[in-house]
C-alpha cells in the first residue's frame, strides 16, 4: 500500500500513548469544530439545490396545510 508520508506519520502519533504535543488539543479543537462546519455545509447544499429549482416537499405540505385552513 502506498501511503503518503504525511499521511503515515500522523498514524504513527496518533499510534502513541500519551498523544505529542498539542496534538491531543488540536484533535479537541477539530472535533468541536467539525459538526458545525457540516451543518453549515449542508445548509449550502440545500439552499443550492432550492435555489437550483428544487423543492422542499415538507415547506411546501406546511404552506399547503395552512392555505386550507384560511380559505
Amino acid at each position: 500500500m502506498n501511503i503518503s508520508p504525511q499521511l503515515q506519520e500522523a498514524l504513527q502519533i496518533l499510534g502513541q500513548e500519551p498523544l505529542p504535543g498539542d496534538t491531543a488539543a488540536r484533535l479537541e479543537a477539530l472535533e468541536t469544530a467539525a459538526p458545525q462546519e457540516e451543518a453549515d455545509r449542508w445548509g449550502d447544499t440545500w439552499e443550492g439545490f432550492i435555489a437550483a429549482g428544487g423543492h422542499d416537499h415538507e415547506i411546501e405540505a406546511a404552506s399547503n396545510d395552512q392555505n386550507t385552513t384560511t380559505a
